[in-house]
């Protein structure tokens, strides 16, 4: 217990309930020491070893000492078995006796307004702080398989920026044409023979594969002709 001008408030758990369950579960599998001293939290942080003795000692699980108590081995032993629920659900609402009250019907209906102002008035704590310590209980009455008031996991409504993935670049390549707009398909026998005009639209002429100078000649007397009678420019 902590003291606060005069009065006694209880160092609330503020950590991860997650990380307080797994480490239970590791003593199952290995050996509940005398004492829960650094050396038996291997790889955690030193404000996570702080979270961690806070909790045990506010659930009964260790004293002032750090001496393990009954009551984690009869919660270790538990682990993993079908008693489980049922003990972890009589640690946790022994421990937080003083801040549920004798009446616990508002743990069913309250507003998180309501646990917010339970958990300070029995703790001091406030903000983060406080959000913490109220995650912990909710998280660790989840594993109880208890029910509590819908309310109490309702956040503010906070506006959260959601950044829109970059719209991928289209490709700028010019289209592949279909073959029916490269031009018609010269007969068989024949090859096609383009003209481009500026500012006109293009031509294609399809003429025969093996043309004869006679017939080459008939070709340009052919146009020669068709120019002269339809009054074109630019004859040679």
């Amino acid at each position: 217990m902590a003291k606060d001008n005069g009065n006694e408030r209880a160092s609330l758990p503020y950590g991860s309930w997650k990380t307080v369950r797994a480490f239970l579960g590791k003593l199952k599998t290995t050996a509940i020491p005398p004492r829960l001293d650094n050396s038996v939290m291997v790889g955690m942080s030193g404000s996570g070893k702080s979270e961690m003795r806070t909790a045990f000692r506010f659930l009964g699980l260790i004293d002032s000492a750090d001496t393990v108590t009954e009551k984690l081995r009869e919660l270790v032993q538990a682990y993993g078995t079908d008693m489980w629920t049922d003990m972890l659900s009589d640690r946790i609402h022994s421990a937080y006796s003083e801040v549920i009250g004798t009446d616990a019907e508002w743990l069913d209906n309250g507003t998180l307004s309501l646990l917010r102002e339970k958990f300070k008035a029995a703790s001091g704590m406030d903000g983060k702080m406080l959000d913490r310590a109220t995650r912990f209980f909710l998280a660790a009455l989840d594993d109880t398989g208890g029910t509590y008031s819908p309310h109490f996991k309702v956040r503010g409504a906070r506006a959260a920026s959601m950044k829109r993935a970059p719209a991928k670049r289209q490709s700028r390549k010019a289209p592949i044409p279909e073959p029916e707009e490269r031009g018609p398909k010269a007969p068989e026998g024949t090859v096609a023979l383009p003209f481009s005009f500026p500012g006109r639209a293009n031509a294609v002429v399809h003429i025969a594969a093996d043309m004869t100078d006679a017939e080459w000649g008939m070709v340009d007397a052919y146009v020669r002709s068709y120019l002269k009678l339809h009054g074109g420019k630019g004859r040679p």
